[in-house]
């Protein structure tokens, strides 16, 4: 059973992730695809260059990114997060999914690939 708990990026401690098991992460893009405020510190600590390629080999996850599709970087955090987790050891769940402001339905379905 899962008791599942929801956080802002700029409520939630980095050391806490690295004991977490599963995680959802819903991100938006800004314009020149930059992370939002409320996720710049924990972003700086997960681009940390001396992270070993094993702390999160206990994680899995999945990220929904929010963005607009007029845009160049169109949903480019939630990539860039993605690739971040994988490179640090997480598992994902399944493919990235995109919201896009533009779309008639407003996002584009995950492809599970478990």
């Amino acid at each position: 059973m899962f008791n599942p708990e929801f956080f802002s990026m700029d409520d939630y401690s980095t050391e806490d992730l690295f004991s977490e098991t599963l995680v959802i992460c819903i991100v938006s893009t800004t314009g020149s695809g930059l992370e939002p405020r409320a996720m710049t510190m924990l972003w700086k600590k997960l681009l940390l260059s001396d992270l070993p390629p094993d702390l999160l080999d206990n994680l899995c996850f999945t990220v929904f990114g929010l963005g607009n599709s007029a845009y160049e970087r169109f949903c480019w955090l939630a990539k860039r997060l993605t690739r971040r987790f994988e490179s640090l050891g997480a598992v994902r769940l399944c493919e990235c999914a995109e919201g896009d402001e533009q779309h008639i339905l407003g996002f584009v379905s995950p492809k599970f690939v478990l």
